[in-house]
């Protein structure tokens, strides 16, 4: 048996004073004489006799409860496993998340989780190392600390948008030791154990260099309201023309929400107002109608009327407006020059492929009537790998190798034969991630238009993604995608002699869809402390950190890599502020703001029920300290802590058995007694 606190034992002491009270007997006696006292002398003797039985049974009980009582005062244990030797190596997570910012009856839960932690190092005194972690993983001090020293990193410690579950802490736990320190290593985790806490819980293996101990801090498990996303329903609005945002909003309680005000405000000022009612425990999708801002104005900020949880009631949003799509038009055709005037974004020049540079175009439009050259297959592919997007269309006289020159770079398949034969287009084509931003759903009864005369490839599709194919197989509209720009290919020349394509209602609709399929506008919004790319609106060409992230006095040099759909910026784990960033170009005077937002991993009050903790408890082998004991923390160095309990009750049965031989042993020694003499003959 281990003891939390052996000094105790020395209260043992106080066990001499009933025995000394029974060895000494202070009382004298008077000595009367009688003339016959033999039968007076024997009956005195079983008196006699009776009351040493019982004093010595009262004493005994009377310090066996006063044994147990010490015994209990000193918090003993029984470990199964092998006892830790020298000094120990505590590891303390302290949850910091934005759920801890709840109040119970004791006040705000995360000073409440502070108070357990400083207890827990104040109970090992100076027999343990200390290390504090909390969700700022990356912050952790790499090393263990005194005692001091980790209460007043317990002090520094504020609420984090972070959130981390049990299961990640605990992989980070084993992957990351201190230097030094005991081989096993005792793990004690305060948090209020929300659901989202226990994520991934259940891929957890106990570990025999790390016994964890829990402490849950108990929370109300408040209602919340938490608006959770936006986006735009057009991303592609001109300054000044009339868009909608869409949001959604969660209602995590047990009621009803009607007419929750939902405010936009746009440069600091309101720019539209809505309401939306939610059914308890259900999400649902509300809209707002605005205008989109002029340059310069892309600051907007969306608010939900709500005072539960106020770090989910906001969202910072950069709302930038859609610029012109610059076009480089290569060749002559009617119909294309048609679709690309009807479309308001497009901004058309022509010109020869050979001058085709991105950004100062972003869409190359070529209709193919001669082979393509060496220097403009290079050109092409420069473009493409910069981000551009080429479109290619057959001229209706194309020679059969025309395209050979990009064979090798895009892996366009061979051109087989020029077919002459009316087919028409499958519609299943309709079904690709292509018209997502054509159709809100596939037409039902669409007529799909058919081709007269195509170049055939005999059902290759090369490297590319075939979106649009004829009924016999044959591609009509191939997707090649090569770093962050794409190629697209038609198999048919745009005019009645080659089919009714240019007549069909598919036609502006794909045409413009090719310029500008994929060009996302840019996020609206970012998350704090993350490790997802926040993409760009505008291009930074980034040299000798020449671009900086500005917030507020802070200045960083941000990290900026090419992604699919165009630059990603990657949010420093150090950035856990919300609000409006600068991302600025020192030289050019380039400038972009970025609105970053608290994680929503939080917003669930809903707290883990006794079955799941009792569930972690098997898998993880956690063994749970109740808060009002973390003052005695110190006994899980060893093993359990309920042991103290069972010598409460044993104080308390042999104070219970110490009263009754007190008060019914002269009865029943009697009643004995009687019963013998009755049946002497």
């Amino acid at each position: 048996m281990n003891f939390a606190y052996p000094s105790f034992l020395a209260a043992l002491l106080v066990l001499a004073i009933p025995v000394i009270i029974h060895l000494f007997h202070f009382r004298r006696y008077k000595t009367i004489r009688f003339s016959n006292v033999r039968f007076l002398r024997n009956m005195e003797m079983d008196r006699k006799n009776r009351n040493r039985i019982k004093h010595l049974l009262v004493l005994t009980a009377r310090c066996l409860a006063l044994a147990s009582l010490v015994l209990a005062f000193t918090l003993p244990s029984c470990n199964s496993q092998k006892e830790i030797s020298g000094k120990k190596s505590v590891r303390i997570y302290l949850d910091n998340s934005f759920s801890m910012e709840q109040r119970n009856t004791d006040g705000i839960l995360f000073e409440t989780a502070k108070e357990k932690a400083r207890e827990i190092i104040q109970s090992y005194q100076n027999e343990a190392d200390f290390q504090i972690i909390s969700n700022d993983l990356s912050s952790v001090i790499p090393h263990y600390q005194s005692a001091p020293e980790a209460l007043n990193t317990i002090d520094k410690i504020q609420i984090s948008p972070r959130s981390e579950s049990y299961a990640k802490v605990w992989k980070w736990l084993q992957n990351h030791q201190p230097d030094g320190g005991n081989p096993i290593q005792l793990f004690y985790c305060i948090s209020d154990y929300q659901k989202a806490f226990l994520n991934e819980s259940e891929n957890i293996k106990p570990s025999e260099k790390l016994r964890a101990f829990g402490v849950r801090i108990q929370a109300s498990g408040n209602s919340n309201f938490s608006l959770d996303s936006a986006w735009l329903q057009n991303p592609f609005a001109l300054a000044g023309e009339k868009n909608k945002l869409l949001f959604r909003v969660t209602n995590f309680s047990n009621e009803n929400a009607e007419a929750l005000n939902i405010k936009l405000t746009i440069a600091g000022s309101t720019a539209a107002l809505s309401k939306i009612s939610v059914e308890k425990q259900k999400s649902n999708v509300g809209s707002i109608e605005f205008s989109m801002p002029n340059a310069g104005s892309e600051q907007a900020k969306l608010e939900l009327e709500d005072a539960s949880a106020p770090f989910d009631n906001v969202l910072f949003l950069s709302l930038y407006s859609r610029g012109n799509v610059k076009i480089l038009l290569d060749g002559a055709n009617n119909y294309l020059q048609s679709a690309l005037r009807t479309n308001i974004f497009f901004k058309t020049e022509s010109g020869s492929a050979n001058t085709v540079r991105f950004p100062n175009f972003q869409v190359l439009y070529k209709v193919v009537i001669q082979p393509i050259t060496e220097q403009e297959a290079a050109g092409i592919l420069a473009f493409t790998e910069s981000g551009g997007k080429v479109i290619l269309i057959p001229g209706e006289n194309m020679g059969m190798n025309a395209l050979s020159g990009l064979s090798g770079s895009f892996g366009i398949p061979k051109i087989k034969e020029k077919k002459s034969q009316k087919i028409q287009m499958q519609k299943t084509g309709l079904s690709n991630p292509f018209f997502n931003q054509v159709f809100q759903s596939t037409p039902a009864n669409m007529e799909m238009p058919a081709v007269l005369n195509y170049y055939s490839t005999a059902g290759s599709n090369g490297n590319g993604d075939n979106i649009l194919s004829l009924e016999n197989g044959d591609p009509f509209l191939l997707h090649f995608k090569k770093n962050t720009g794409d190629l697209y290919w038609f198999t048919s020349a745009f005019s009645q002699t080659a089919g009714n394509f240019v007549q069909s209602v598919l036609f502006f609709p794909v045409i413009s869809n090719t310029a500008m399929n994929n060009q996302v506008q840019g996020n609206i919004y970012g998350e704090v402390a993350s490790s997802k790319g926040y993409l760009l609106h505008q291009r930074f060409e980034n040299s000798d950190g020449k671009v900086v992230l500005e917030h507020g006095r802070e200045e960083l040099v941000p990290e900026i890599q090419n992604g699919i759909y165009g630059q990603e910026l990657f949010i420093s784990p150090l950035q856990n502020q919300s609000g409006y960033y600068r991302l600025v170009h020192k030289s050019n005077q380039n400038k972009e703001v970025i609105a970053l937002n608290d994680s929503r991993k939080e917003s669930n009050p809903a707290i883990s029920t006794d079955t799941e903790l009792e569930l972690l408890q098997k898998q993880a082998g956690i063994q749970w300290l109740s808060p009002e004991m973390s003052l005695s923390a110190g006994i899980n160095k060893t093993g359990e802590s309920g042991i103290w309990r069972l010598f409460i009750w044993l104080a308390a049965a042999f104070f219970a058995l110490e009263v009754l031989l007190l008060v019914f042993f002269d009865r029943v020694t009697g009643l004995f007694q009687k019963n013998i003499q009755t049946s002497t003959p």
